[in-house]
């Protein structure tokens, strides 16, 4: 399947669980799983002694993130979003993991690739403002902008001035434009709400980050992006090879380097409403094998950890979809 992690472990991750509904009427309903928060906080991995799993990691690092998230609660008045009692939506932006392609494939792009997927809305609670910092002022910038044009909400736990709510900033400029009507002329009205608008954090940070030139990006550089559409079926492996310039051996050898690293694990919650019921591309373990082990586990005679172990699975996502892709016919790529 794929290599084992950094510390020697498989990088067991539970897979995302939603705990919170709204009542009305009498009626429960299920808030749509891309409006539901996601929490964020960065570690480094080089800490972390090499004998704890990373699940033993994760859940240590997460846990720093729920006691912020409480005391901002608590601060606030506000209830603890049930959501955040497990890990499934907290992403952890990883430091200091080696890098096993030598420089040739950024793996690191999970702020990135958070702030970009188009099929969550909700908001993003940020531990502190320097758990992204340390991603780079100019990166921060960037992915700022794409929050901020997005109409994305983000709350920095520790700096009410950086956090965006777009509904909260609609409602101050109605209230602003309420002050004016009647009381100044409607050409002074409207240059005070320009100057208002250009003063905007998310208004200014865009201008700024316009200013930054981004270099052209490569064909490689592509790789998360292919890489998912690819476990999607959304693209064939040679439209991969293609698209990326490279050959099906290196492909494959870049997506089980990717699938070893923690990058991976936080990816996954990610993506998880969109590949939890698609079967698992890349190498697969033998079928009887496996499928008597989905058995045992089914009878409660052994546990995901044990499943991920054997067959040096990331997470507990990934069981049933190696087992879709064993027993039934896959999704033909587009």
């Amino acid at each position: 399947m794929s290599d084992q992690n950094n510390h020697g472990e498989s990088l067991n991750i539970e897979p995302p669980t939603i705990t919170n509904t709204d009542q009305l009427g009498g009626f429960f309903f299920m808030p749509h799983p891309g409006m539901l928060p996601m929490g964020l906080i960065s570690a480094d991995y080089a800490e972390f002694d090499s004998s704890l799993t990373y699940a033993e990691i994760s859940n240590h690092v997460c846990e720093q993130f729920r006691q912020s998230m409480r005391e901002y609660c608590k601060e606030k008045g506000n209830a603890f979003p049930p959501v955040f009692e497990d890990n499934s939506h907290i992403i952890i932006l990883w430091r200091n993991v080696v890098d096993l392609t030598g420089g040739k494939v950024e793996l690191d792009k999970t702020l990135e690739t958070l702030c970009e997927y188009k099929n969550f809305a909700g908001t993003i609670y940020i531990r502190s403002i320097q758990d992204v910092l340390s991603v780079g002022v100019e990166y921060l910038l960037h992915m700022i902008a794409i929050l901020y044009k997005n109409h994305r909400s983000y709350i920095f736990l520790d700096n009410d001035y950086f956090s965006y709510q777009p509904e909260a900033e609609a409602e101050k400029q109605e209230r602003i434009k309420a002050s004016f009507d009647g009381k100044v002329d409607s050409l002074v009205a409207e240059a005070l709400q320009n100057v208002l608008r250009q003063t905007q954090q998310g208004e200014v940070i865009s201008n700024l980050e316009n200013l930054l030139q981004w270099p052209e990006p490569a064909p490689i550089d592509r790789f998360l992006e292919i890489y998912w559409k690819w476990q999607k079926a959304e693209v064939a492996v040679d439209v991969c090879k293609t698209e990326l310039g490279i050959t099906h051996r290196t492909f494959y050898k870049y997506s089980q380097i990717y699938e070893a690293t923690p990058y991976y694990c936080e990816h996954l919650k990610i993506f998880y409403n969109e590949i939890k019921d698609i079967a698992k591309r890349g190498p697969l373990p033998d079928k009887e094998d496996y499928l008597r082990d989905m058995y045992a586990l089914d009878l409660g005679q052994i546990t995901p950890k044990d499943v991920c172990k054997k067959y040096e699975l990331a997470s507990v996502i990934d069981i049933p979809r190696v087992k879709i892709a064993l027993t039934e016919r896959r999704r033909k790529a587009r």
